[in-house]
C-alpha cells in the first residue's frame, strides 16, 4: 500500500465509524437524558478526529538548516565549545543529560528531518552508523586516542618462504620498544620506537598454517602498555616455476639456487661457458611450448645478447601470453642490448655509468648500473634509501618485463642478511611472475572485533543459504559479490556460506582498543572530508508532522468522557416514574 493512500483509507474508516456510533446513539435516544443524547453525538465525530490525528499528526512548515549534536564514545574528553543544537546520544556515548537516546544515527535523522549539519564528537561513528551520515555536511570533532598501538601494516596472508613485514605507530609510549612474539610466546624480533612513534620489523615464516603472532608494546620501564595478536595465514603457495640463463659461472647464481631452494621454488639452469657448451640443468630450447612451463625467465646482459633472433621471438610471445621476463644487468648496456629492449618498450638513455645503493638503511651498497628510460609507461621494480627508484618493469601483453640494474646482491648474503636478500627477490618475482589463473580468495583487509560487521567480497560463487550484503563495502573493495557476517567469538572464523574455504579472525571488544578507535575516527574523518565536496543542502521551509501524543491524550480524555456519559448520565425509566 503507497503511504499518501493509508491516512485517506483511515480517515475513510473513521468517517464509517463515526456515522454507525452517530446512528446507535440517535437509535437509543428514548432512554437517554437530553444531556447525555447531545453530549454522546458531541463525541463521536471528536473521538475520530482525534484519533485520526494521533495516527497522522498535522503538517506544519519546518525550516531546515538546523545542526545536530551526535554524541559517540569518549565525547567527555572531546574539546568542543558551547555547539548548538539538538543533542542526541547514541548507544555507546557515555550518558549525558541533555541529550536524547537514540538507538544509531539513522532513527535519529528520521526524528529530525531538518537536519542538515552534523556535529560529532568523540571517537568517531562506528559502521552501523556511517551509511546514514552520508550526503550532510559533518564537523568531527575527535577525542584524544588512549595509549597504545594506534596503526597497523601487516599482512593477513603469507607464503612459506617469504617475509613478514610488521609497521606500525604507537602513541603515547615516549622511548618505548616493541617485541614480535611467535606463536609459542618466544621474542623473534624487538624494535626501538622512533621519535615519531613509528616502527617496522620483518622476520620470515615457515610454517603453513593458521597462526597468530603477538605485538607487545613497552615503554621505557619495560612496562607491557598494549598487545595486539596478528593473525595470519601461512600458505603453501604453488611451486613458482624459474628459468635462469646465465651467460657464464658467477657467485650470484649460487645464492639465487640457495634462495629459490629455500622458498620452494623450481629453478632450471642453463649456463653458457662458451664454445657453444653450457651448464646446469638438461639443455633447453625458447620455444613457445617449452616456455609454458615457466612462470618467470631471469636473464643477464650478456645471456640475452647471446640469443639468437628466433628465442627472442619465442620469449617476447611467451610474454604477450603472460610469462614475466627480468634483465639482470651484469654489464653496461650495449647498443644491441638497447635495440632489443627497445622491442619489448624501453627507451634507455645512452651511458654505462655505475654507482652504488642501498635499498635501506643498515644494509651494505649494491654496485648497480644509472639507467634511465625516456618512456612514461614503465614502473619502479624497487626503491633506495633516498626513494628513488630502482630498477623498472612495464606490461607487455598479459605478462611484465623488468629490468634490474644491481648486478649483484649476494654480497647481502655474506654481510648475514639472508632474509633480506631473500625478501629482494621475493618482491621482484611476486611482481613479475606469471599470475596464477585460480588466485585464492583474500580474508578482509580490515580487522575485524566481534560484534561488528565484517564484509567481504569478491567472491566467486555463494551458496543458496548466503545473504547478500546490502551494504557498500567502499571505494576500494574488490569487484564481485559481497556479504556480511557479524562474528559472536573471538577467534578463526570460516566463512559457510562459500564452497572455498575462507577464514579470518575476530578480536576481544577490548583488545587493541586504541587501534579500534583509532580506525573509527580515521572512517569518520574520510566522511567530513567528503562532505566537504558535497553540494551545500540550502534551509528552506518543508512539511513535517507534529507530535501525535497530544491528540492521542485527548482521545482518551474523550473517550473517558464517552464512558461517562454512557454509565452514568444514563436515565433508566423507572426513574423518571
Amino acid at each position: 500500500m503507497n503511504l499518501p493512500t493509508l491516512p485517506v483509507l483511515t480517515a475513510g474508516v473513521l468517517a464509517l465509524a463515526c456515522v454507525f456510533a452517530l446512528a446507535r446513539v440517535w437509535r437509543q435516544r428514548a432512554q437517554r437524558s437530553r444531556l447525555a443524547l447531545v453530549t454522546l453525538l458531541a463525541l463521536q465525530p471528536a473521538l475520530a478526529t482525534a484519533l485520526y490525528f494521533g495516527l497522522f499528526p498535522p503538517l506544519h512548515m519546518a525550516q531546515t538548516g538546523s545542526s545536530l549534536v551526535v554524541l559517540t564514545a569518549g565525547w567527555r574528553s572531546a574539546a568542543a565549545a558551547n555547539l548548538s543544537g539538538q543533542r542526541i546520544a547514541l548507544p555507546e556515548a557515555e550518558p549525558a543529560a541533555s541529550a536524547e537516546r537514540a538507538p544509531d544515527l539513522a532513527t535519529a535523522l528520521r526524528r529530525h528531518p531538518q537536519i542538515t549539519l552534523l556535529h560529532i564528537l568523540g571517537h568517531g561513528l562506528e559502521a552501523r552508523d556511517r551509511d546514514a551520515a552520508h550526503g550532510y555536511q559533518i564537523d568531527f570533532i575527535p577525542a584524544p586516542l588512549p595509549a597504545g598501538l594506534v596503526a597497523l601494516h601487516v599482512p593477513s596472508r603469507v607464503a612459506v618462504g617469504n617475509a613478514l613485514r610488521v609497521r606500525g605507530r604507537v602513541q603515547g609510549v615516549d622511548a618505548g620498544t616493541v617485541e614480535l612474539l611467535d606463536p609459542g610466546n618466544q621474542r623473534v624480533q624487538r624494535s626501538p620506537l622512533a621519535h615519531d612513534g613509528w616502527f617496522e620489523m620483518q622476520m620470515a615464516v615457515r610454517e603453513a598454517g593458521l597462526t597468530a603472532y603477538t605485538l607487545r608494546v613497552l615503554d621505557v620501564a619495560g612496562t607491557l602498555q598494549d598487545s595486539v595478536p596478528l593473525p595470519m595465514e601461512v600458505v603453501t603457495a604453488t611451486p613458482l616455476r624459474l628459468l635462469v640463463l646465465a651467460g657464464a659461472p658467477n657467485p650470484e647464481l649460487k645464492y639465487l639456487r640457495r634462495w629459490a631452494k629455500d622458498a620452494g621454488i623450481a629453478m632450471h639452469t642453463r649456463i653458457a661457458v662458451g664454445g657453444g657448451s653450457a651448464l646446469g640443468d638438461a639443455p633447453i630450447a625458447l620455444t613457445d611450448d617449452s616456455l609454458r612451463a615457466f612462470d618467470l625467465v631471469l636473464l643477464d646482459t650478456r645471456s640475452l645478447q647471446a640469443l639468437p633472433a628466433s628465442e627472442v621471438r619465442a620469449l617476447t610471445l611467451a610474454m604477450h601470453k603472460g610469462l614475466g621476463v627480468l634483465l639482470q644487468l651484469d654489464a653496461a648496456p650495449a647498443p644491441a642490448l638497447r635495440a632489443r629492449l627497445r622491442e619489448w618498450g624501453f627507451a634507455l638513455a645512452t651511458g654505462d655509468a655505475t654507482q652504488t645503493v642501498s635499498l635501506a638503511a643498515g644494509l651494505p651498497a649494491l654496485p648497480s648500473y644509472r639507467v634511465t628510460d625516456s618512456t612514461t609507461t614503465s614502473a619502479r621494480l624497487l626503491s633506495d634509501t633516498d626513494g628513488q627508484p630502482l630498477g623498472l618493469w612495464r606490461a607487455l601483453g598479459r605478462g611484465r618485463v623488468g629490468l634490474l640494474p644491481i648486478s649483484e646482491t649476494y654480497p647481502l648474503v655474506l654481510q648475514g642478511m639472508g632474509e633480506r636478500h631473500a625478501q629482494l627477490w621475493s618482491e621482484i618475482t611476486a611482481t613479475l611472475a606469471r599470475s596464477q589463473e585460480s588466485a585464492p580468495l583474500l580474508p578482509p583487509s580490515a580487522p575485524a572485533w566481534v560484534g561488528e560487521r565484517v564484509i567481504v567480497c569478491a567472491l566467486p560463487a555463494i551458496t543458496a543459504a548466503a545473504t547478500l550484503a546490502p551494504q557498500h563495502p567502499g571505494p576500494t573493495a574488490a569487484p564481485g559479490r559481497c556479504i556480511a557476517e557479524w562474528p559472536q567469538r573471538a577467534g578463526w572464523q570460516r566463512l559457510q556460506q562459500i564452497a572455498q574455504p575462507l577464514h579470518y579472525f575476530a578480536l576481544q571488544q577490548r583488545t587493541a582498543l586504541a587501534w579500534r578507535l583509532s580506525l573509527r575516527q580515521q572512517a569518520t574523518r574520510q566522511l567530513a572530508l567528503q562532505s566537504t565536496h558535497a553540494p551545500t543542502r540550502r534551509g528552506q521551509a518543508m512539511p513535517q508532522r507534529g507530535r501525535a501524543w497530544p491528540w492521542l491524550a485527548a482521545w482518551l480524555v474523550l473517550a473517558a468522557a464517552a464512558w461517562i456519559c454512557e454509565r452514568r448520565l444514563h436515565e433508566r425509566p423507572s426513574a423518571t416514574r
